[in-house]
């Protein structure tokens, strides 16, 4: 690695940094969606809620209707009066929560007039019964039936929109659940594939620096004992690698050193040795011989 030890440390933050934003960021799309899922769970649950909460409310409508054929009191009356409000803010209500769903929207077409002639019917017979306080007339029980027929149609259509809710939130109950699990699977093995990435970075770059330093500490030993012609491999152009570089250039000025050290005191010891040879001799050729055996000896010849 040809880089500077400040760049390799900026290399290593850097991973780490985008590690970590890229599981932040992965794992804030997924709870967005996991969140988004949430709301359409919630949306499904509050349109099936306005389904049965409409037919609620066309049951205590037709049992108001049913109270004051009955009794003949006012309040079954009012009672049928209040349930037709619900009836018309449920189906309201249900119409904007679906507004998304064209299917919803078309069984709600013909939801509303189903419901407006059940309505009618009931009100129809309560007025029969006002004008007629025996319940008599022939036309009660067609009436009746009428009715009855009505309130199942009004159901069935009810229930098949409640089916469909139904499929809609076991699919977007799936859907949040999968979400939810991948959310769980990119935090944690996204976290752990960091951590390793991370880990094994900051394991090369100490590798990086520290090799370098123990093979510079090494050379130092060995010079230290001696061995001036050990050189430190030079294998990065970083600040070690300028380091071990300048190591070698003291290593090579140590060795020339060494090297004319050795070579003066060879020569001060040699001529030493001659010098004695010199002292108390009178002849010649003994003096010859013991110079050229010298010489002989020192030179390796």
């Amino acid at each position: 690695m040809n880089l500077s030890i400040g760049k390799k440390i900026a290399m290593g933050f850097a991973l780490a940094l985008v590690a970590l934003v890229t599981v932040s960021l992965v794992s804030y799309r997924n709870i967005t969606a996991l969140n988004a899922d949430a709301r359409l769970v919630t949306h499904t649950v509050e349109v099936l809620q306005g389904l049965e909460s409409t037919y609620a409310a066309v049951v205590e409508a037709q049992s108001s209707a049913r109270g004051f054929e009955f009794l003949m009191e006012a309040s079954f009356h009012d009672a049928f009066k209040a349930a037709a409000m619900d009836i018309r803010h449920h189906v309201q209500t249900l119409r904007t929560l679906t507004a998304d769903n064209p299917h919803q929207q078309q069984r709600l077409d013909r939801l509303e007039p189903m419901i407006s002639s059940r309505l009618e019917t009931s009100q129809k017979l309560m007025d029969l019964r006002q004008s007629d306080p025996d319940a008599k007339s022939p036309l009660v029980k067609p009436m009746l039936q009428e009715g009855q027929k009505q309130t199942e149609a009004v159901h069935q259509l009810i229930s098949e929109m409640e089916e469909e809710e139904r499929q809609l939130l076991g699919e977007r109950q799936k859907q949040a659940a999968k979400t939810v699990q991948f959310t769980s699977s990119t935090i944690l093995y996204g976290t752990l594939l960091g951590f390793l990435l991370v880990a094994g970075t900051g394991l090369v770059i100490t590798k990086s620096i520290t090799a370098p330093l123990r093979s510079l500490q090494d050379g130092a030993a060995k010079i230290g004992g001696g061995d001036y012609a050990h050189r430190v491999p030079v294998g990065s152009r970083d600040e070690v690698g300028h380091l071990a570089s300048v190591f070698n250039q003291m290593a090579a000025q140590v060795q020339e050193r060494q090297a004319a050290q050795a070579a003066q005191d060879w020569l001060k010891t040699s001529l030493t040795k001659f010098a004695a040879i010199f002292q108390g001799q009178r002849d010649p050729a003994i003096v010859c011989q013991s110079i050229v055996t010298e010489l002989a000896a020192l030179l390796g010849a």
